[in-house]
């Protein structure tokens, strides 16, 4: 009795058939996952993206600088705006609707009739009050934007700062008028 193994015969036990049979599955499959669509499906595909790649290529140009922004968001195009050929209104606010735009006809700002002084001199105080918060708001936003001027990198910033420090400081001024009006309306109430 000899204890060696005759050896395989290649027909017998070779690997070889379940290799190729191995690889013709994994080439069918991978065809059928990348190379499945047409020519004309893969060439609207890359002319659609570099078209999108030129838009985002502009709208960095229109940012500025590389697409460089302060602040996180950049500039981006937009359609005009368009309004609705409908107007639709919220019950509960009540305000009438012409087209799109608010009815035009003045509203009375202060309460026709009061019953007594009291009356009227406690509605001025707390109008008084609303008017200080806000003033107190508008005294924040200017000092906010004393420091965006301040850290202003470029002129480009500095230019945007300043024109908003225009109409910061013209709305801190005229809130600082309707607080001075009230203030001296409730002196002559208060006699």
């Amino acid at each position: 009795m000899s204890t060696e193994t005759p050896p395989a015969s290649p027909e017998e036990g070779s690997p070889l058939p379940a290799i190729v049979a191995g690889v013709a599955i994994l080439g069918v499959a991978a065809f059928l996952i990348f190379g499945g669509g047409s020519s004309e499906e893969a060439t609207e595909k890359t002319s659609s993206a570099k078209s999108s790649q030129s838009a985002d290529r502009a709208e960095e140009v229109v940012a500025g600088g590389g697409g460089r922004v302060r602040g996180g968001v950049g500039a981006r195009s937009i359609d005009d705006a368009k309004g609705r050929s409908t107007a639709r209104r919220n019950p509960k606010l009540g305000a009438p609707m012409e087209g799109m735009k608010l009815d035009p006809t003045p509203r009375p700002k202060e309460p026709p009739d009061f019953q007594s002084a009291a009356e009227e001199i406690e509605y001025y105080e707390k109008k008084l009050e609303r008017e200080r918060e806000i003033l107190v708001q508008r005294e924040r936003f200017v000092e906010r934007l004393e420091k965006v001027k301040k850290e202003a990198v470029s002129a480009e910033e500095r230019e945007v700062a300043e024109g908003r420090g225009k109409i910061v400081t013209d709305n801190y001024a005229k809130q600082q008028q309707v607080v001075e009006e009230l203030e001296k309306k409730l002196e002559g109430l208060r006699g």
